[in-house]
């Protein structure tokens, strides 16, 4: 049960991330929490909860498996486009 449990949270997020608005939210949580930067913060605390805000965006990249080449390609589409305004968190 846990099997098929785990194989339908995979489809799901697959299924969700796969759209284009998906894509778009995913490369919202990509810029904002620190999965391009440091999460090393002025004191421990801040650097234990940006980290925390990183590791939600891994595990999404884990259940979707996208493919991080194909990611950098559409931010660096999306900044070319002139959004420079997106890439204020890096």
């Amino acid at each position: 049960m846990l099997l098929n449990k785990e194989k339908r949270r995979r489809a799901t997020y697959k299924e969700l991330f796969g759209t284009e608005a998906g894509q778009e939210v995913l490369e919202d949580l990509l810029k904002s929490n620190y999965f391009f930067n440091s999460t090393v913060g002025e004191t421990p605390y801040e650097t234990a909860f940006n980290e925390g805000r990183r590791s939600v965006v891994c595990a999404i990249l884990n259940y979707v498996t996208l493919d991080i080449d194909k990611i950098q390609a559409r931010l660096k589409d999306s900044y070319e486009r002139g959004s420079s305004s997106d890439f204020d968190n890096f």
